[in-house]
């Protein structure tokens, strides 16, 4: 089981970091190149979720507390889960701009639209996968 974990957390934490640096990376580019605004960037990593970037921060958090596996660190990811109050900010600024109604049906806040899942649907497949692999 433990070199399970070793692969699982390599692999989280490289595409959270992926994940941060790609959305930031392009968000910054789209921004540079488009001088109409306001604009909603809905395409490449933020055609499914709202925030890869945020998404990208918890899984990095996520790795380092699965590897450590002791609760200092799953305090870490809770704090990072508290970012929903920076998404929030952010889902009220969105709103404001032009093909929100659109987008927000097409995407998830946090994780991506997968089958047509909410993130709440997510969670709980992702929260009972992880509850099985823990009692075993």
């Amino acid at each position: 089981t433990a070199e399970y974990r070793k692969y699982f957390v390599f692999i989280m934490y490289i595409l959270g970091v992926l994940a941060t640096m790609v959305s930031g990376m392009q968000k910054n580019t789209h921004l540079k190149h488009v001088k109409k605004r306001p604009i909603l960037i809905d395409n490449g990593m933020f055609s499914r979720t709202h925030s890869p970037n945020y998404l990208g921060e918890i899984m990095v958090y996520s790795a380092f507390a699965v590897c450590t596996n002791h609760w200092h660190a799953y305090t870490i990811v809770a704090w990072a889960v508290l970012t929903f109050l920076r998404i929030a900010q952010k889902e009220m600024n969105l709103r404001r701009k032009p093909g929100w109604e659109q987008y927000a049906k097409r995407n998830n806040v946090l994780l991506p639209k997968i089958f047509g899942l909410s993130d709440m649907q997510i969670e709980l497949i992702i929260s009972l996968g992880l509850g099985a692999y823990v009692m075993v």
